[in-house]
């Protein structure tokens, strides 16, 4: 079984990490984590992690993809538990997936904004759990980008118990794996129907195979050409070359 890149997104205190190490946990998947609350890899670089910060931050997140690069490779599935707040930074997460033949699925806290700001100065107080400063909080709910459609993408209420979460994240993914097979089936479908036109029109003489024969097979390729279309979420051909690059 392919192992899986799962990037948390949300605002700083919507729940990322509380899901990511419970999931871990639960699932068996490593948990990557930068480290400005609660343990992560910064604490290895800097003696004191909030040094530098967020200047450092490129050599941070450049260590966690590196990290979750050979984990990956070595067949292993990865929870990446940052922001990922950019399309770009989720870009070279999904490339980096793809790099390792490994799948790659967005997990969305949603928590309401006012609810994410009570958290993140509750953890303030906290000197073993250090966040990010207030004043940045709005600056950052600001540079969030939500998902692009032809985002893999599990939505997690970040405001519930971690038993319901997992229920819920177990559903959706089940239901993605299902959704991909439904899509590659009609995928195949479609490329036998288009291989039976081409041999009707340039093989066989029209007296044998028939203009009306024909003619119906043309029409079933264009609807099991919609029938792709319609499997694909929205139905964008868009997400569908993406299911066939990043979720193989």
């Amino acid at each position: 079984m392919k192992p899986t890149l799962f990037m948390t997104i949300g605002y700083p205190g919507s729940g990322k990490s509380y899901f990511s190490k419970n999931i871990s946990k639960e699932l068996g998947i490593v948990r990557l984590n930068s480290g400005i609350s609660g343990h992560g890899i910064r604490e290895f670089m800097y003696e004191n992690k909030m040094e530098g910060w967020p200047e450092n931050n490129s050599a941070v997140y450049g260590a966690l993809r590196y990290a979750a690069y050979e984990t990956l490779g070595a067949g292993h599935s990865v929870i990446f538990d940052a922001s990922n707040s950019s399309t770009a930074d989720r870009t070279k997460l999904h490339l980096l997936a793809q790099s390792q033949n490994a799948n790659a699925v967005v997990v969305w806290l949603q928590t309401p904004i006012e609810t994410s700001r009570s958290r993140a100065k509750l953890r303030d107080s906290d000197e073993k759990s250090k966040t990010v400063p207030e004043s940045h909080f709005d600056k950052l709910v600001t540079r969030f980008e939500r998902p692009r459609n032809d985002e893999k993408t599990i939505i997690i209420d970040g405001t519930i118990a971690f038993n319901e979460q997992l229920k819920s994240f177990k559903e959706q993914l089940k239901n993605r794996k299902k959704q991909e097979r439904s899509i590659f089936t009609t995928i195949i479908a479609t490329f036998i129907g288009a291989a039976v036109l081409f041999v009707s029109i340039l093989i066989l003489p029209l007296s044998t195979f028939g203009e009306g024969m024909t003619f119906a097979v043309g029409i079933l390729i264009v609807i099991l050409c919609a029938i792709v279309a319609i499997q694909g979420k929205k139905g964008t051909l868009r997400e569908i070359v993406y299911s066939l690059s990043f979720w193989r």
